[in-house]
């Protein structure tokens, strides 16, 4: 894998970090003061953590995995919860599209296709655009859908790596707070204070882990799963329209697989009754 610029700076930066954390554990640098709010945040612990993790980052993936992680990050985070809601809203939109393609074919699948562009559904548009038949698009869909699928569940094992790494790092900043500790031992205080401070290190390794990376990694592999289903859920009901098929006809097949009953206010909530 070849640097780029910004991964270069991204690693320097991420070792400087580093580097000057582990000086600052081990007594050689005095930057940042010990005492008060920020000594017992032990900050130089910290610094052992995020210039590990930024530096394990860089050299793991390329900007543009790292920048595809934390926009992942925010979807995961805000996006709003898959479920009955959603499907109303896409089954609306596969019904407007239908009446829309319907009225003037070209016309709207032109700008339906403008609309809808960097989107699972834009691409369904542009390949219907190719004049491709309904199975050549069932079938290219299907694969750009597992791609996406397979994007998705690789950003979420960076998480997984970081989960992995954040422990380490912190028993790397402990291991060095001991050596140095004990090298210039005099009293227990000494010892007390000491042990407490290098320590915090492997406290903020387990905290990155367990609490912020492995939480994400496993909502990160459940969002991959449920927008998987969401995909194949608008290329089938796409398709059935192509096809020519009856709003009703479609509506039944996409939610023959899920619970519950199809009411006559939720037919007419989509505009089919």
């Amino acid at each position: 894998m070849r640097f780029s610029l910004v991964s270069l700076t991204l690693t320097v930066i991420a070792l400087l970090v580093l580097i000057t954390s582990v000086l600052e554990i081990s007594g050689f640098l005095k930057i940042i003061p010990s005492t008060g709010a920020i000594g017992t945040l032990n900050l130089p612990s910290f610094g052992v953590i995020i210039g590990g993790l930024l530096l394990s980052s860089t050299l793991s993936y390329s900007d543009t995995e790292i920048k595809s992680a934390l926009s992942f990050t925010k979807n995961i985070l805000m996006h709003p919860s898959f479920g009955r809601e959603l499907e109303r809203r896409d089954l609306q939109e596969l019904f407007h599209w239908q009446k829309e393609l319907k009225a003037n074919y070209n016309i709207a699948r032109n700008e339906l296709t403008k609309t809808l562009n960097n989107t699972f559904e834009g691409y369904l548009f542009t390949l219907a655009s190719t004049n491709y038949e309904p199975e050549k698009i069932q079938e290219l869909g299907l694969i750009k859908a597992r791609e996406r699928f397979t994007h998705k569940k690789n950003l979420s094992a960076l998480f997984d790596q970081l989960s992995d790494t954040s422990p380490a790092y912190g028993m790397l900043g402990t291991l060095v707070g001991l050596i140095f500790m004990l090298q210039r031992f005099e009293s227990v205080k000494d010892l007390g204070e000491g042990l407490a401070f290098a320590l915090m290190t492997t406290f903020y390794g387990l905290i990155f882990a367990y609490v912020i990376f492995t939480p994400l990694s496993k909502k990160a592999a459940l969002y991959a799963e449920k927008s998987l289903k969401r995909d194949l859920f608008i290329l089938n009901g796409f398709v059935m329209i192509l096809k020519g098929e009856e709003p009703l006809v479609v509506f039944d097949y996409l939610c023959a697989d899920r619970d519950g009953f199809i009411f006559d206010d939720e037919l007419s909530e989509i505009g089919l009754s």
